[in-house]
């Protein structure tokens, strides 16, 4: 059970960052098929959650290019959680 509860700490923490660090309104932030670009969320602001990410979690994100690749906030929750199995 300890990844379930690993998720919920790290969907947390990408929700606050988003609403915190970059100021974006939470009700766009909680729904996952608002679009990061609509957000104006760039890969400068996705490489630093990905830091804050890598250190909290022990995960390894090294210039991955699928960071360009993520759509919404659904996409990079997803993606995030894949890296902590």
């Amino acid at each position: 059970m300890e990844n379930k509860k690993d998720f919920s700490k790290l969907k947390e923490k990408v929700e606050n960052y988003l609403i915190d660090e970059i100021e974006i309104d939470e009700s766009m932030v909680k729904n996952p098929d608002t679009k990061l670009e609509d957000m104006d969320i760039d890969s400068i602001d996705m490489a630093e959650l990905a830091i804050q990410l890598q250190e909290e979690f022990d995960i390894v994100l090294e210039n991955d290019p699928k960071l360009q690749e993520l759509v919404t906030i659904g996409d990079v929750i997803e993606y995030f959680k894949t890296k902590l199995n």
